[in-house]
Order: C-alpha cells, then structure tokens, then sequence
C-alpha cells in the first residue's frame, strides 16, 4: 500500500502491486485551503476591524468543529452572520471533515453525495475545483475504508520541522529536536484541557440533568 505523498512517485511502474491510499490529511489540507479562499474574498468586503478580527479568528476555521470550546462555536456562529457564502463554505468544509468519522465505505459514499450536492447548490469556486480533485481521486481517497491506514501524523510532523527550519535559516538538527519537543509538549497540554474542558461540561450536563 502507498499512503500519501508517495502517489507523486511512478508507483505502478516501480510497485506495480501496491494499492494507493490517498491520506485524510491530504484531503482535509485541500479543503482548509479552499476554505482560506473563500474567506480572504469575503474579507476584503469587511470594515477593517472585522478584517483585522477574521485574520485573528481564521484558524477556527478550519479545525473539527466538534473539538471547539463553546466559545469558539460562538465565535463561528456570529462569522456564519456576517457572510452567507463564509457561511456555507464552513459548513461544506465541516462536512468533509465528518467523512473521517464514518465508519464504513456506505455510509462514507452517502456523505460524500451530500457534500458534492453542498458544493454544486453554491457558487464557491474554490470548493468547486476541490470536487473535482475529489472525484478525480475517488477510488484511492475511499481505499482509506479499506484498509484503514494513515500517515498524517508523519505529514504534520515534517510540515513543522520544514516550517521551523525556514523560521530559522536553517537550524542544527539538536536546535530542532529541542524545539519539536517543546511543541510537542505545548499540543499535548493543549489536548488534555481540551479534553478536561469536555468531560467538564458532560458532567455539568449529567448534573443538570439529575438536577431537573
């Protein structure tokens, strides 16, 4: 199997057996990146305030909804009132997203109708050229149900050291295990308040449940 960026490679002719996997990190950084389209298009219609304000909130955008605080989500939803077409590309970019927590190759191709009829309803560009990457790589993006591989982490982790190193000028290899450990650390915290900050407010739930 071949996962990621080695399609880019002749992989039929050199494993001409290998079956290719189109990661989900590929595609979800495909859809953040038309997301981030629509929303520089919409921002230059808004007063520099909201301008300097969209630029400040525009990684929400692009994160799993389901992951916010509810501060966040309030955040979005007032960004949702300030433009239909931020509106709908949140939305379509939030339901590709969702094609990760399904849990079979059905259910994955009912989303995927859903998504395209999303997509073709509006008049996103940029979501348009991405439905046709889509479908252009349908068979090894839904291999993913198959065989249920991934090689994100590993992306993500080369992304930051390339990213660090061009920060840098070019650090030593010492200069950039220590800052990747750091980063690593500060995620990792990250996470878990995240995740305390959930099983918070179930418990405020199951209490105000009981409670009534």
């Amino acid at each position: 199997m071949i996962c990621g960026e080695a399609i880019k490679l002749p992989s039929k002719r050199v494993l001409p057996d290998a079956t290719v996997v189109i990661d989900a990190f590929h595609v979800i950084q495909a859809s953040t990146k038309a997301l981030g389209e629509v929303r520089k298009v919409v921002q230059k219609s808004l007063s520099k305030e909201q301008r300097d304000a969209l630029k400040r909130d525009k990684d929400l955008f692009a994160e799993d909804f389901e992951e916010l605080t509810k501060e966040q989500k309030e955040q979005l939803k007032q960004w949702e009132k300030t433009s239909p077409e931020l509106s709908q590309a949140m939305h379509i970019h939030q339901k590709l997203r969702a094609l990760y927590r399904c849990d079979d190759l059905e259910e994955a191709l009912d989303l995927l109708i859903d998504w395209e009829k999303k997509i073709l309803d509006s008049s996103l560009e940029p979501f348009q050229e991405l439905l046709k990457t889509v479908w252009n790589w349908l068979p090894e993006i839904l291999n993913r149900f198959h065989y249920r591989i991934s090689n994100a982490k590993t992306e993500g982790k080369n992304n930051q050291v390339r990213t660090m190193n061009q920060q840098g000028f070019g650090y030593s290899i010492n200069s950039l295990k220590a800052r990747m450990q750091i980063k690593e650390e500060k995620t990792a915290l990250l996470k878990w308040r995240k995740y305390q900050d959930r099983c918070n407010r179930r418990l405020n739930q199951n209490e105000s449940r009981i409670a009534s």
